[in-house]
């Protein structure tokens, strides 16, 4: 009887491996990305968000992704909401005086985007990749994770010159990335005489659109605080909320969900000085939509991932975290950093994931052709940094003695 009453069960079971139920795959995932993001954080005294990866490549290279609720619409959402929140909060970190009172932290910039653009795409030449697609690889390769520089610095509590010049150059970088494929996809998307004009009004659309987009949150924002406290949960909320109307109406206007959010945050801090104060990821929703950033985007990737660029894609690693060293070395003593200083902040640059994998899935779209072959390497070199990207990171600011104990 026993066992007459047990084989229903088992074989439901058996039936849940084979195809797992969706919603309980999702629960287990947050609950195991949680507990991996914690044990790597406490006992091997890793960034958090390096377990999170780690439980979305094993989700991916198992099989288990392709049961997710969320599907690629969804999860492109997530994706963008997450790292929206994020260049919120980077954005706001962002002093413009800074620039004017240092311009040759503006040279720095300029510097170590446009050393790492012209390294990668001549390392890539060399190994044999098209030259269009290189020169795409390139300007991609200019940007810095914004997600993982803002989880790591809060998590470890850096503060100092390095860190806030982490701050301002992977801002700078991101929206030198990203106007800078903007511009080359609508310069290589119109006629065969490379319709330059069209191109520029293209880029100009974006930029002005951002820029429109970014002042109605700003705005939105500062009002907000004359009626809501930041800190408290209804002002937290309505925060968010407001976020998600300017993505719902970036995706309606065509803008890039990258920039709008990122120009408020400066635009906010700099039109009003004064220190802001929110919940982290503006609360706990915010907070489970940034874990689900890092767990998709390992999701994302398979083991083949990691191979598929083969020596092209580790050339680009290294390539890049050199050019960024030496690209921040070039103005270090007019800018006021020392050595170490500029060996620790060029590293920290080094992550490389969330708008880099946006910018690749956004031209492969636009131009398969050269996407097919840009694809696997940058591909190869963002599941390497998924994972010591965030390393690299935490060991360049504790090198600069920055981290709060």
């Amino acid at each position: 009887m026993n066992g007459t009453f047990l084989s229903p069960l088992l074989a439901d079971g058996l039936a849940w491996f084979e195809a797992p139920d969706p919603v309980i795959l999702f629960a287990l995932t947050l609950v195991f990305a949680g507990l991996a993001g914690e044990f790597v954080f406490r006992w091997l005294r890793l960034p958090r968000i390096t377990g999170y990866a780690l439980i979305g490549i094993l989700m991916g290279t198992s099989g288990l992704a392709e049961a997710n609720p969320l599907d690629s619409a969804a999860q492109n959402i997530v994706t963008d909401i997450a790292l929206g929140i994020l260049l919120f909060e980077l954005g706001s970190r962002v002093r413009l005086a800074w620039l004017r009172a240092n311009p040759w932290l503006f040279a720095t910039s300029l510097a170590e985007a446009g050393l790492t653009a012209v390294a990668v795409q001549a390392g890539l030449v060399w190994f044999g990749v098209p030259a269009p697609a290189a020169v795409a690889a390139g300007l991609i390769a200019m940007s810095t994770s914004p997600a993982v520089v803002m989880q790591v610095t809060a998590e470890i509590r850096s503060q100092g010159q390095v860190t806030e010049r982490l701050y301002v150059l992977t801002a700078l970088n991101a929206i030198y990335a990203v106007l800078a494929m903007k511009f080359l996809a609508g310069w290589w998307g119109f006629d065969t005489f490379h319709d330059g004009g069209r191109a520029l009004l293209t880029t100009l659309y974006l930029i002005s659109g951002s820029l429109l987009m970014a002042a109605l949150l700003a705005w939105a924002v500062h009002r907000l605080t004359r009626a809501l406290d930041l800190r408290e949960e209804p002002g937290a909320a309505v925060l968010f909320g407001l976020l998600l109307l300017t993505f719902a109406a970036l995706h309606l206007l065509g803008l890039p969900a990258v920039l709008a959010p990122l120009l408020a945050g400066i635009l906010l801090k700099n039109v009003d000085p004064r220190p802001w104060l929110w919940p982290r990821h503006f609360g706990t929703a915010g907070g489970v939509l940034v874990l689900l950033l890092f767990v998709l985007g390992g999701a994302n990737l398979r083991w083949e991932d990691f191979f598929a660029g083969g020596l092209a894609g580790l050339a680009l690693v290294g390539v890049r975290v050199l050019a960024k060293v030496v690209g921040v070395s070039l103005f270090a003593r007019p800018s006021g950093l020392g050595l170490r200083q500029c060996l620790a902040l060029g590293v920290a640059l080094s992550p490389f994931s969330a708008v880099a994998l946006a910018l690749v899935l956004d031209f492969r779209v636009s131009h398969p052709d050269l996407g097919a072959a840009l694809a696997p390497v940058l591909l190869s070199a963002m599941a390497v940094m998924e994972l010591l990207g965030p390393i690299a990171t935490q060991w360049s600011l504790r090198l600069a003695g920055e981290v709060r104990r």
